[in-house]
């Protein structure tokens, strides 16, 4: 069975999708679309020159893993007019599946990582100045997946681990940011806590961490109460 068969298989009632766009688009990307509306008339709707994920009634849902800095034009012309909501789907945790050219799986095991929702931080920090807005929202959605694998030659000639989708097994949990405070429900319960108690509590990198921090003193739900040496300290805000 080949790679584009497996996809096949989870995508099926997918697959009949006509876009360009759609068809490139991922399995948790789709799913998502289903997750917020089951109805595909509400998918891919072309708005003032724009094509959004999700409309429903004057609502829009756009579902970003990633490039958060190519929403900002798009925020830009929507957040007067509409409600809109960014989705962003969380990998917690993952099983891979390694496939060979023929697609028979060769390997499987379970990835040691597992990321926290405030990963999100280092996106919005590309989107800071739009965050107060107050028709901007998010949804955050925490997965297990199932990830498949496969080996490929890249242009140097040289044999890469290559990803070809990932499938949602479960969503572990939701959460809904409709304004400021909402952000806190994603903080570790911490007190006099530095940016390395902070990567400690969330297992995010210090680049991931420093800009889940920056734009949570940028937002006023936390704050710096102290600095040790170096490190600021901070609290959550009150």
């Amino acid at each position: 069975m080949e790679t584009k068969q497996i996809i096949d298989l989870v995508n099926n009632d997918l697959s009949i999708k006509e876009s360009i766009g759609t068809r490139k688009e991922k399995t948790i990307h789709q799913f998502l679309k289903y997750f917020i509306s089951n109805n595909s008339k509400n998918h891919e709707v072309h708005i003032d020159k724009n094509i959004v994920d999700v409309l429903i009634d004057n609502h829009i849902y756009e579902i970003q893993t990633k490039g958060f800095n190519n929403l900002r034009i798009k925020l830009e012309k929507l957040l007067p007019n509409y409600l809109v909501t960014i989705v962003y789907p969380v990998v917690y945790t993952k099983l891979i599946y390694k496939v060979d050219k023929n697609g028979e799986v060769v390997d499987i095991r379970k990835s040691p990582k597992k990321t926290h929702p405030l990963s999100i931080g280092e996106e919005l920090y590309k989107i800071k100045s739009f965050l107060k807005h107050p028709n901007l929202s998010f949804k955050i959605v925490v997965f297990d997946v199932e990830e498949y694998d496969t080996t490929r030659v890249n242009r140097r000639k040289q044999t890469r681990l290559s990803k070809i989708d990932q499938y949602p097994k479960k969503i572990l949990s939701i959460y809904d940011i409709n304004n400021v405070l909402d952000w806190q429900q994603l903080i570790p319960d911490m007190k006099d806590f530095s940016t390395k108690d902070f990567m400690k509590e969330t297992k995010l990198s210090l680049k991931k961490a420093s800009h889940a921090l920056n734009v949570l003193r940028y937002l006023e739900v936390i704050w710096v109460t102290n600095k040790k040496g170096n490190a600021f300290i901070h609290n959550i805000k009150k």
